[in-house]
């Protein structure tokens, strides 16, 4: 069986270190590199796990191991750095698979190398809420409406994604777990904000702004079945209703 080839970019030490103790381990194979090389040069190695350490790399290294990985699929990256969430979110939203804090053994780092290129995801337990919390921030901040929507709060813009799933007023109000008469109070609203008469105008706006429906924007349940049918029932709009809100 072929060795995981293991590109490390760290300081003279830490490879001749690594290269005498992973001489041992049948299934590593340590791929030199030097620090110098710009991250086009470090993918052409292909190697199959980068251990980056982030004292010898650039301020803008999470695009350079973005890059890595676009330009290798496949390839796992594993951080070396200070100890501190801000890197490990760093990390994470890069696309690492691994991050170590420096003071790490060498067998942590070892392990560390073999799970990633299972597939497994590292990071110790004390930096890993925060970075799930950094991760969801990303999520909503790249969420969050821009242009004509951006005056809209996130519950408005919840509503008018069901808009553009075609929902009714009721079917709204048993997704978002609140009265009818709160919807049309969050419709009133949007088409105030958006300066518009009715839901035919507001969803066109919502779709020229690229703003998804429900059914792209919301995750479905890790518990429901992949192939079983929404639950979530779809009603038509009368065109009729379309020029008066109160219909709502």
């Amino acid at each position: 069986m072929r060795p995981v080839q293991v590109l490390v970019v760290a300081d003279q030490l830490l490879r001749d270190l690594l290269v005498a103790r992973w001489s041992r381990e049948p299934w590593l194979a340590v791929v030199s590199g030097r620090t110098d090389e710009g991250w086009e040069d470090l993918a052409a190695r292909r190697a199959d796990v980068v251990v980056l350490d982030l004292a010898l790399r650039p301020p803008r290294w999470e695009h350079g191991v973005a890059a890595l990985r676009e330009a290798c699929p496949g390839l796992r990256v594993v951080v070396l750095a200070q100890p501190g969430e801000e890197s490990a979110h760093g990390a994470a939203r890069a696309g690492a698979s691994g991050w170590l804090a420096y003071g790490s053994s060498v067998d942590e780092l070892t392990e560390t190398v073999r799970l990633v290129h299972e597939g497994h995801g590292v990071y110790p337990s004390r930096v890993l809420a925060a970075v799930l919390d950094g991760l969801r921030a990303d999520i909503a901040e790249a969420r969050r409406p821009t242009g004509r929507l951006s005056a809209l709060t996130e519950r408005e813009v919840e509503v008018l994604r069901a808009l553009v799933d075609g929902l009714s007023a009721r079917d709204v109000a048993d997704h978002l777990d609140v009265a009818v008469n709160t919807v049309r109070t969050h419709t009133h609203r949007i088409f105030r904000k958006l300066g518009v008469h009715g839901r035919l105008e507001a969803v066109r706006i919502a779709r020229a702004e690229g703003l998804a429906p429900l059914a792209e924007a919301v995750p479905a349940s890790p518990t429901a079945s992949p192939t079983a049918p929404s639950s979530r029932p779809v009603r038509l709009v009368r065109e009729r209703d379309d020029e008066d809100p109160d219909a709502w």
